[in-house]
């Protein structure tokens, strides 16, 4: 492994075709900007994977340990590039044949090659640094442990990627990536319908600082709750988001969403006549719309009349004629 670290800036310029992915043939014309953009992003993941690669080999001993991780953080964005890549040329080969298709199935294997060997390289830098002895290890193992766990994900050995979130977790229970962590284990509960289990990871995430992780994680428990038929519990939690969530600019899709939402809840747990005043007082721009949708839920569970008295509540008020003057 060491020798393979000393010789990564040479397989960098060796290896062309793996530090910037082939393009496919005849790609579609894209934009200038976009083009500008996308060389702009690999010229930068190669620039970074050559400087962290340079630091590992020739940097200062006490940080190489973090230099490691930020050699697998960059093969990590390669590997990401390349799938990219395979999506767009996934797109140009469903309406390809004959000898392109032939070009773009021989491109997208070698492409697949190539994000394999990314990711592997990346596990091999997180494992070296868990298993390195040096104190400074002590300093960056939580971040190697969340990087490690990731690689697994994506390698498919999702119970090996399940263990090391928890020994993340149990190592280092206050480390802001804990929150992260802990949301992650919540989806994975969720997504086998473990729900009990998954509500609690979510109530843990949520006591974390990060917004992002904070906010999602009692998004999260709206849906949990929505699915136990717990409809007032989702209401409360979707209508926080949707209310506290939107004061951040990088939130505002998600309290969108939860605004959204907050009509399936509210149609079981909610009176007609009183949605007016609910749903203005959540968000009164969104107001109008998420009315629509509440009355075309009703309509869709059969329940006419409910419709009718939301629709009825959201009409303007008739006015008295005014005398001429």
């Amino acid at each position: 492994m060491a020798d393979e670290i000393r010789r990564l800036g040479v397989m960098l310029a060796l290896l062309g075709g793996c530090a910037s992915p082939p393009k496919a043939p005849e790609p579609g014309p894209l934009a200038p900007d976009r083009r500008a953009a996308e060389a702009g992003i690999d010229a930068q993941i190669d620039r970074e994977l050559a400087l962290h690669a340079q630091r590992v080999d020739h940097g200062d001993p006490a940080e190489r340990l973090q230099a490691q991780i930020d050699l697998a953080d960059a093969m990590l964005q390669r590997a990401d590039r390349i799938k990219v890549t395979r999506f767009e040329i996934e797109e140009q080969r469903r309406s390809a044949s004959g000898q392109v298709r032939a070009d773009l199935d021989r491109l997208d294997a070698d492409l697949a090659a190539q994000h394999a060997q990314w990711i592997e390289r990346a596990h091999a830098q997180f494992r070296e640094v868990l298993a390195s002895s040096d104190p400074a290890a002590d300093s960056v193992r939580t971040k190697a442990r969340y990087g490690l766990a990731e690689v697994l994900t994506v390698q498919g050995k999702d119970d090996e990627a399940r263990a090391a979130r928890v020994a993340l977790i149990l190592d280092d229970p206050d480390d802001p990536l804990t929150g992260a962590t802990l949301l992650q284990l919540g989806d994975q509960a969720f997504n086998d319908m473990q729900l009990e289990q998954a509500d609690a990871l979510y109530e843990r995430a949520a006591l974390f600082d990060d917004p992002g992780v904070r906010y999602y994680s009692v998004y999260k428990r709206g849906w949990v709750a929505f699915n136990l038929d717990r409809g007032q519990d989702a209401l409360n939690h979707w209508f926080r988001v949707a209310q506290e969530a939107r004061r951040d600019p990088s939130l505002r899709s998600l309290a969108a969403m939860a605004a959204k939402d907050c009509v399936l809840a509210y149609a079981r747990v909610g009176r007609p006549e009183r949605a007016k005043a609910f749903f203005e007082r959540l968000d009164p721009q969104l107001a109008p719309s998420l009315l629509q949708r509440l009355a075309q839920q009703y309509r869709n569970e059969g329940r006419a009349d409910d419709a009718a008295t939301v629709d009825d509540g959201t009409r303007p008020a008739a006015t008295e004629p005014q005398p001429a003057r």
